[in-house]
């Protein structure tokens, strides 16, 4: 039921209770307050409408609901009035039976929609069913132990990557030698400027920078005694290697500000530098910082956990 219509409505309300046909009246104004409940401008004039036939147990619960919600005056006077009806109706040779209809000393108010806007408040839902509170705590449950499963899922996925629970990320590079298993020569990059073209369009990774020159015998050391170490292989699995001849790409070592041969340079996933050192670096110095940074390949995201609670709440709704 719309604005308009309410309103016709309860104009009509007002025609047929000034010609006291307050059945007629109190019919409508049940079907304005189905469709506008506890609403002040409609609640009163069913009240007096109730009071005026006579049902002044009614009449009264309504004032009483009037006064709770908005402390309407006028459902005080109608409350005053109905006490004064009933015990002049104890008086009277009839008592106990149901009084005559009657219309009440209080007028009709004349009641416009466009007024009191605070009070115009449409029920935009029906009325919930007893069921509806537990349908809703199933929905809590399933919602609680679906949040507890991608969870868990996601804690386990973490410690996958990371490793089992318990193992020290900190031991040393011939501890980790004895643990690990045979691990294959990193695949080294010659040409910086061709790595970047490989590597374009890939998924991001951690980049390990060598800078070097020929006949340097600190990088060939570093060959034979760092970058041949196992427990350094083992971390360098999936980095992107790149050794840069100083002499024959200049550009290169110009770009990350080169001044010593050899250099090691350590890049995250996103290409910002996050270790730098030049000269000699032995291999438990490198394992402690490759173990401090402990990058990974960054992995497209898995959405398969999120997949399955989609569906579970779609299936249980």
């Amino acid at each position: 039921m719309n604005k308009d219509e309410a309103t016709r409505k309860f104009e009509q309300t007002k025609t047929l209770f000034t010609q006291h046909r307050y059945e007629e009246t109190l019919a409508i104004l049940d079907e304005l307050d189905a469709a506008y409940p506890r609403t002040r401008r409609i609640m009163y004039p069913r009240a007096l409408c109730l009071a005026s036939m006579g049902r002044y147990r009614e009449a009264r619960q309504v004032c009483e609901e009037l006064l709770i919600c908005f402390n309407y005056p006028k459902a005080q006077a109608l409350l005053a009035q109905i006490d004064e009806q009933e015990a002049a109706l104890a008086q009277m040779p009839h008592a106990g039976q149901a009084p005559p209809a009657r219309p009440m000393s209080i007028p009709m108010p004349l009641i416009q929609f466009d007024e009191d806007q605070l009070d115009y408040k449409p029920a935009a839902h029906p009325p919930l069913e007893v069921e509806s509170s537990s349908n809703t705590l199933l929905y809590v449950v399933v919602a609680v132990v679906v949040v507890a499963a991608v969870g868990l899922a996601a804690v386990l996925l973490t410690r996958s990557d990371r490793g089992e629970p318990g193992q020290s990320s900190h031991q040393t590079p011939a501890a980790h030698q004895a643990t690990a298993p045979a691990t294959v020569a990193p695949e080294w990059h010659h040409d910086y400027s061709d790595a970047l073209l490989q590597l374009r369009g890939q998924q991001n990774a951690p980049m390990l920078l060598f800078f070097y020159e020929d006949g340097s015998e600190i990088a060939e050391r570093m060959d034979n005694e760092v970058f041949n170490e196992p427990s350094v292989l083992h971390f360098l699995k999936g980095w992107t290697l790149v050794r840069i001849n100083v002499r024959e790409e200049p550009g290169a070592a110009e770009e990350y500000h080169i001044e010593t041969i050899p250099t090691t340079l350590i890049l995250d996933p996103f290409g910002m530098e996050a270790y730098r050192q030049s000269g000699y670096v032995a291999a438990r110095t490198l394992y402690d910082e490759l173990s401090r940074l402990s990058f990974k390949p960054l992995k497209p995201p898995n959405f398969m956990p999120f997949l399955i609670a989609l569906v579970l709440v779609v299936l249980v709704s």
